[in-house]
């Protein structure tokens, strides 16, 4: 069939119909097929544990986190597992079962296990802080404990103490300005598009109220008392989500930092307010005028 053209190669034993329609990552997909050539992607992907799975660079294209290239590709195999070929890149690391997911049909390391394995192979910081951004931004919400393990045999040649110490640095620098940054947005733009206005000044006053009181309680407080008030699913959604998130990241930011960040959400609102028409009840009293 190859001399017909009906099929062409794609890598080492891997090749493709010439008529079909590219799927997403082919490339990659045919790099981990190639590893194993004599076995069908079903048969490996029904045994377990997994033969190759991707990680580092190439399993943060397939997440769609990052700015790295997806080769040399990137494949944490057995032990005795080698090759020669110069667009593979073969690790030896044992990869837990709760580190893998199974991403476009390859398994893959969590973005926990990624961002592990992208400091371990010395990639460019400034691409790894990307990574996590984006991972983030995305909605991501990395697990703590889990990257503090998977870190603690990094810690050492990175300057840190611990695993904890690490994962902290990791995401107090760069995943959760950009979860913040993300929620604030996404709260905005369901103010500025709500019909709902009043409600939200109302939340914001409530808010800037319960800063000075206790600021890491201040949005879930402001959150609860306007589902009581019966305002609008969609504020009522983007609030209860960044009150989670509130929650979720209070022990690595400081009172001045929720400040600002609370006053970027009022800052929002007031400017949605100020772009809504005032509209006046034809019975209120007019300067200069007179009661009929």
């Amino acid at each position: 069939m190859a001399n017909d053209g009906r099929i062409e190669p794609v890598a080492y034993g891997t090749y493709r119909v010439t008529t079909g329609v590219e799927t997403a990552h082919a490339a990659t997909k045919a790099a981990w097929l190639s590893l194993y050539p004599k076995k069908t992607a079903f048969e490996r992907l029904s045994s377990q544990p997994y033969d190759a799975i991707a990680s580092g660079r190439t399993a943060s294209c397939l997440q769609g986190f990052g700015d790295f290239y997806e080769s040399p590709y990137c494949f944490v195999v057995a032990e005795g597992k080698r090759s020669t070929r110069k667009e593979l890149e073969l690790l030896h690391e044992p990869v837990d079962e709760q580190d893998i997911d199974l991403t476009y049909g390859i398994p893959s390391t969590t973005p926990e296990r990624t961002l592990a394995d992208l400091l371990r192979l010395e990639e460019e910081p400034s691409l790894i802080d990307d990574y996590l951004e984006q991972a983030a931004s995305s909605g991501h919400i990395f697990d703590e404990k889990r990257l503090a393990v998977l870190l603690g045999p990094l810690c050492r040649s990175y300057g840190y103490e611990n695993g904890t110490a690490f994962a902290e640095n990791l995401l107090g620098k760069s995943a959760i300005p950009a979860a913040l940054n993300s929620s604030i947005d996404q709260f905005v733009r369901v103010l500025e598009s709500s019909s709902v206005l009043q409600d939200a000044v109302r939340l914001s006053h409530m808010v800037n109220k319960s800063v000075p009181a206790g600021y890491e309680k201040a949005v879930a407080s402001a959150a609860k008392a306007v589902k009581s008030s019966g305002v609008h699913p969609d504020v009522l959604s983007s609030v209860n989500a960044l009150s989670e998130l509130m929650n979720t990241v209070s022990s690595f930011i400081n009172q001045n930092a929720l400040q600002n960040t609370v006053a970027s959400i009022i800052a929002g609102i007031n400017a949605a307010e100020n772009a809504a028409p005032v509209q006046k009840n034809p019975s209120d009293k007019q300067p200069g005028g007179t009661e009929g």
